[in-house]
């Protein structure tokens, strides 16, 4: 595979995105078989730039929150209606899997230009991107399709594990990743719970679901060195109390 096919991947990779975002609000009985035609391409893509670079779980480890995204993102496309939302959700279909795949190019490639824990952070930034969405359309399929609570539960106990178990530290160890999941999956159920009992609107239940995800992950990272300042935390705790109240408040209640 020359390199210079390589390089364009994310740029390629970019361009079917808008291509099956595009089919998809054009054609919506359709759904979602350009979003699955469109995964199957990222999936290739991802496989030919690990290629003999990196090991399958190494890979994995890198790609899963992503590919929990992608497909958080493909649900929205079921429950976003109005054109500044399609807007929005098209902008980081397309925005996404070009940056990841950029990233996984320079990692292997170019890793003089690779920011250090670029693929890790950036996953980090997917969590809440990742979980507003999920939650949405899990709160829109309840609405119309009335699942039962388990299921609500069930599924956001596994999106929560998974998430905290591969947006760990790249130093962290097997224990620490796997103790952090089982949070993950604890935080995930309680979520799922309020998914079903809190009469909120779709989109604040997205948004308070992502809220409650993301603050455990952002916690994690003073366990680690250099650890933020006093004042950093400080001010990160003022802020996420300020945010929390405000997703409350200005919510529409139903």
């Amino acid at each position: 595979m020359t390199l210079l096919f390589l390089r364009i991947i994310p740029a390629i990779t970019a361009f079917f995105s808008f291509l099956a975002a595009l089919w998809q609000w054009v054609h919506p009985l359709n759904y979602p078989w350009p979003l699955v035609w469109f995964g199957v391409w990222v999936v290739f893509a991802s496989f030919i730039l690990v290629w003999r670079h990196l090991s399958w779980r190494d890979a994995l480890d890198k790609l899963i929150p992503f590919f929990i995204t992608l497909l958080s993102l493909g649900l929205g496309f079921l429950v976003v209606g109005s054109f500044f939302g399609r807007l929005v959700l098209t902008a980081l279909f397309i925005g996404i899997p070009y940056f990841i795949l950029e990233l996984l190019f320079l990692l292997i490639h170019a890793p003089a230009r690779y920011p250090v824990n670029g693929l890790s952070r950036f996953n980090i930034a997917l969590v809440p991107v990742a979980t507003l969405f999920f939650a949405a359309s899990l709160n829109g399929l309840n609405v119309g399709l009335r699942l039962p609570w388990w299921i609500i539960t069930g599924a956001f106990c596994i999106f929560g594990a998974a998430l905290f178990f591969f947006t760990a530290h790249p130093t962290a160890s097997r224990v620490h990743r796997l103790r952090w999941s089982a949070l993950g999956g604890l935080v995930g159920a309680h979520i799922g719970i309020l998914e079903w009992v809190l009469p909120l609107s779709m989109f604040a239940q997205g948004a308070l679901a992502a809220f409650l995800l993301f603050v455990p992950l952002r916690f994690r990272r003073y366990l680690y060195q250099p650890q933020p300042a006093r004042r950093v935390a400080w001010s990160e705790s003022v802020l996420a109390s300020v945010c929390f109240l405000v997703i409350l408040i200005s919510a529409r209640w139903i």
